[in-house]
């Protein structure tokens, strides 16, 4: 009946796929996943959309496919693994069958179509919604993930007044990971004298500093610049990682990897990509826990003000902690209906503050303000500017000092650096165990920014933003054998070199004598 009523007539159909989500590897590991289609006698195998490695693919692709509904119509859509080796058949990930002939049929199906169903609050018309579909396989009712899409039918008279929906991924942008590599430190006295560091971004060639050559203190100091270039947004999260090892460098045998410590910088990488623009992910931490500790002050701040710092509000000067508390905020002192303000040095160094006298209360009081009056006179605006000027000056000193430590690479680390524990997994205790510490800046920079404000490979020029300075506590080399021997090897294996050399000179002189040695005896025998 209801094939008489609605006879088969000639449609279009549009298919739009956008993506997948949470993808399960076939044979574990990522995938390569693509799309086939089939509807009625119509089969696509669009291996032209593999995306390789990823469990989360963007195809944004758009088919256009013939149908005649009402009818047997049922549209299955795959995602299969692609495989390297033509003999092998694609694996299927998942599939989703939509039944296009109850979607025809359906009432509000067709009023979104139509753009008849509208919202009751704004009356916005409602447009075919983007579908998340689950993908199964054969035989298996738990979800392989989740395919992101959406299919119109329209009569093929229409369909040609109709305009196909634009869909494109997001724009590609080109990044610049810039890492510097500073110094170590905290390295323990098994790990050797000769150490590097290495850093290694997915799909990339690692990349290594120079060595630090017998660096005996193993405080080695590198200064060295690294650079990765990175397409952004990237097919999956994983990629969005660095590790950095630090490495004991050895001639005649293999290196040795000392410890190495894995940065999840995928968020740091969506910021910059949404920005448009520099981020330093340290400098951003920093600036954070900087805000965080300023926040804990004001609160302990005000606490101390509401007297919840101080011995059940005594004014005594100490907190229920046990820890002194030498502040100069004033407290009221309690038992006096008048209370006088005074600090808590007072409070601790004279008890006899504590006058239950209110009218003495009163002058103390009236002593305050006026001493407080004379305070705010004008006479004392120069002194208070000198001080001010002098601070300034001792702020400027400091940082020159720091400055000149830094370029000696003696100083603090630069404010958008963090010191990463080098992490080393010991098999016998079963349990990870600190190797030291690697001083680290990492910076990403847009493509555009790359090219006006261009940077050498370690510190090659252009050498700036910053400027990275000649490392310390290098191998130095001269013309003094003793020198070079005591660079080249530690002073320990100096002192027993120079102890064994002693001892042949010894014996050769004892060997040398003793061939005189008959002669000195007769003639002391004939004496």
């Amino acid at each position: 009946m209801g094939l008489i009523d609605h006879p088969p007539k000639r449609s279009v159909v549009r298919i739009y796929i956008v993506s997948a989500k949470n993808l399960q590897p076939v044979g574990g590991g990522l995938s390569d996943p693509y799309i086939r289609i089939r509807l009625g006698k119509t089969y696509i195998n669009d291996v032209q959309t593999v995306q390789k490695q990823t469990l989360d693919p963007g195809f944004y692709k758009f088919y256009e496919l013939d149908a005649a509904i009402p009818g047997s119509v049922s549209l299955k859509i795959e995602l299969r693994d692609w495989q390297y080796f033509p003999l092998h058949e694609h694996e299927l990930i998942g599939e989703t069958t939509i039944d296009l002939e109850d979607r025809w049929f359906q009432q509000k199906w067709q009023s979104c179509a139509n753009g008849l169903e509208r919202d009751e609050v704004t009356g916005e018309k409602y447009d075919i919604p983007i579908e998340m579909r689950s993908l199964y396989l054969p035989g298996n009712p738990v979800s392989q993930g989740q395919l992101e899409m959406w299919v119109e039918i329209l009569p093929a008279d229409k369909a040609r007044n109709i305009p196909i929906s634009e869909m494109s991924g997001p724009v590609k942008k080109k990044f610049e990971i810039r890492i510097i590599c500073w110094k170590a430190e905290g390295i323990p006295k098994s790990a050797g004298e000769d150490f590097y560091c290495r850093f290694t971004v997915p799909n990339q060639k690692p990349k290594s500093t120079d060595t630090h050559w017998k660096c005996k203190a193993r405080t080695p100091s590198w200064n060295y610049r690294i650079k990765f270039q990175v397409e952004l947004p990237l097919k999956n999260p994983l990629e969005g990682s660095l590790s950095i090892q630090l490495w004991d460098k050895d001639i005649l045998t293999a290196d040795e990897i000392i410890g190495e410590m894995n940065l999840d910088i995928y968020p740091w990488l969506l910021m910059a990509y949404h920005r448009d623009g520099e981020v330093a992910p340290f400098k951003e931490i920093n600036i954070a826990e900087e805000k965080m500790k300023n926040a804990e002050e004001a609160e302990n701040d005000e606490a101390g003000e509401s007297g919840l710092g101080d011995t059940m509000g005594l004014g005594l000067g100490f907190n229920f902690f046990g820890e002194d508390e030498h502040v100069t905020k004033k407290k009221k002192v309690l038992g006096q209906d008048q209370y006088q303000m005074v600090p808590f040095e007072v409070v601790d160094g004279d008890p006899s503050i504590f006058n239950a006298n209110t009218d003495s209360n009163a002058e103390a009081q009236e002593e305050d303000k006026q001493a407080e009056d004379a305070e705010e006179e004008p006479g004392t605006s120069s002194d208070e500017e000198d001080d001010e000027s002098e601070v300034d000056d001792g702020e400027a000193a400091r940082d020159f000092i720091n400055t000149l430590k830094g370029m000696a690479g003696l100083g603090e680390i630069a404010e958008d650096a963090r010191w990463l524990n080098m992490m080393h997994h010991n098999h016998k205790k079963k349990k990870l165990v600190n190797k030291g510490k690697v001083a680290v800046t990492v910076t990403i920079v847009p493509e555009t920014d790359a090219v006006e404000r261009p940077v050498g490979n370690g510190r090659d020029e252009p050498n700036n933003n910053p400027m990275l300075p000649p490392p310390v506590g290098r191998l130095s080399l001269s013309f003094n054998p003793l020198a070079v021997l005591k660079e080249l090897i530690s002073p320990a294996v100096v002192f027993y070199i120079i102890c064994c050399i002693c001892c042949v000179l010894c014996l050769m002189a004892m060997a040398y004598l003793g061939t005189y040695y008959m002669t000195i005896y007769t003639l002391i025998n004939s004496l």
